[in-house]
């Protein structure tokens, strides 16, 4: 089958988008000093990771973690201790956020970050922690969160502060945003919408390169 020049470029075109695309839901996400990043606790698959599960953000920015079904949870830990709690008054405990399956309206913890300290999570249900669900703000030279992730796998015990002698910031499982490490921000929700209002529109705006790229290929074939 003979494809013009012009066909030829628009099918180009067409996977650079998509790659481009991919790149970008894979790579790890960039919180800029008041936006708001959501973080998805599992996803609509119940896979049990953070997504994205590690965050450079800057001072003055907020971390708004998104809850799916069925019951998870944010809980801070040190590099050196995976899966078990960081003691202190004022660590991060977002306590469970049971979900329904098939809900369209997801609970949220919001954290600020008031500094570029590094903050190592995980989600204390069952054995969730050691099958990779962990994650990292602002991750310091030499650690990883592949090797996080490696001391997750092989800690002996996933545990909560709620059931630990540990302090901790804890939420709520109201769907309104808990919040820790300050005020929220002015209309929080509001923000946290206009972020996943723009994801969903950068998507659309893709797609629809690729529908009308679709129909010149096909209208130049057809010539």
């Amino acid at each position: 089958m003979y494809f013009p020049k012009a066909s030829l470029f628009l099918l180009s075109l067409a996977g650079s988008l998509v790659s481009a695309q991919s790149a970008t839901s894979s790579a790890a996400a960039t919180a800029t000093s008041g936006a708001v990043t959501i973080v998805k606790v599992s996803d609509a698959n119940g896979d049990l990771a953070f997504s994205p599960s590690e965050i450079k953000a800057e001072v003055g920015s907020w971390i708004e973690f998104r809850y799916w079904p069925r019951n998870h949870s944010v809980v801070q830990s040190s590099f050196d201790k995976p899966c078990q709690p960081l003691s202190g008054a004022s660590t991060i405990w977002s306590g469970f956020m049971p979900v329904a399956a098939g809900t369209t309206d997801f609970p949220t913890f919001t954290v600020k970050i008031n500094d570029t300290n590094p903050i190592w999570f995980y989600c204390s249900q069952g054995k969730h922690c050691q099958s990779g669900m962990v994650g990292v703000i602002n991750p310091p030279s030499g650690k990883t969160l592949a090797s996080f992730m490696s001391a997750a796998k092989a800690a002996a015990e996933n545990l909560s502060p709620s059931s630990s002698p540990f302090g901790g910031v804890k939420g709520t499982s109201s769907k309104s945003s808990a919040t820790t490490g300050g005020s929220s921000p002015s209309g929080t929700s509001g923000a946290a919408a206009s972020a996943t209002s723009h994801s969903a529109a950068s998507g659309n705006a893709v797609k629809g390169w690729l529908v009308a790229a679709g129909a010149l290929v096909a209208a130049a074939v057809a010539v």
